[in-house]
């Protein structure tokens, strides 16, 4: 078909990124990490699955 690049694993250094995913589901939120990961990022990444923890989340002094 082409020569689309890959943006999956196409790069050998991985970047790094921090996020906060809001989940319910812990298996979900490793499954993204997961896809973050091959798709060549270091992620560094917290779950929050209510209001009350994300709000607490994003008061803290980290940078999402």
């Amino acid at each position: 078909m082409g020569d689309a690049p890959s943006i999956v694993g196409s790069s050998t250094e991985s970047r790094p990124l921090r996020a906060l995913i809001v989940e319910d589901s812990q298996f979900d939120a490793a499954v993204l990490a997961n896809i973050l990961t091959v798709s060549g990022y270091d992620a560094d990444w917290t779950c929050v699955d209510t209001l009350p923890a994300f709000v607490a989340a994003l008061a803290q002094d980290e940078p999402w």
